[in-house]
């Protein structure tokens, strides 16, 4: 890795650490509490970052951001209707989703996206089956959908093999 390269794997580290710690603290910068725990979480990232072994597609990547959006808004407010009218039913449900993006980065991000998006819970990792527990109707397809458009930004073509 060049020298350019990872001095934006550190700016990217400090970013997304810089953007989380705002998130977490509401806006608030901090001070001297949120210098240190920015650079504490960047240089973890940074240091227990696996190496890239994929190239990553900008414009499937943005998709995936719309996609993620769109989906996180309208699974939030279909779990908020439910909670306000308790007569609908939650179907829930353990789904043992067989992954097939690869082990590494893509498989990372598929497990945290599926926790981020309302009633999904990524509950366990056993092996190369992804154990979900969700209460939303259609929650398979999500998965399903989801992990196409990861293998998407990672140029991972057809059928993703572990």
């Amino acid at each position: 890795m060049g020298l350019a390269d990872r001095v934006g794997q550190i700016t990217r580290a400090v970013a997304v650490a810089a953007l989380l710690w705002l998130v977490l603290a509401e806006g608030a910068a901090g001070g001297l509490l949120g210098v240190a725990s920015v650079a504490a979480a960047a240089a973890a990232a940074v240091a227990l970052g696996a190496p890239r072994s994929r190239r990553r597609r900008p414009l499937a990547a943005v998709r995936l951001a719309g996609f993620f959006l769109v989906h996180s808004l309208l699974g939030a407010l279909d779990v908020g209707y439910r909670a306000l009218h308790p007569r609908l039913p939650l179907q829930r449900a353990w789904l043992h989703h067989p992954l097939r993006l690869p082990d590494g980065e893509p498989r990372q991000l598929l497990v945290a996206a599926v926790s981020l998006l309302p009633g999904a819970l990524a509950a366990d990792l056993d092996g190369d089956t992804l154990i979900v527990h969700a209460i939303l109707p259609g929650a398979e397809g999500e998965l399903r959908a989801l992990e196409a458009r990861l293998a998407r930004v990672y140029g991972i073509e057809g059928e993703p093999a572990a």
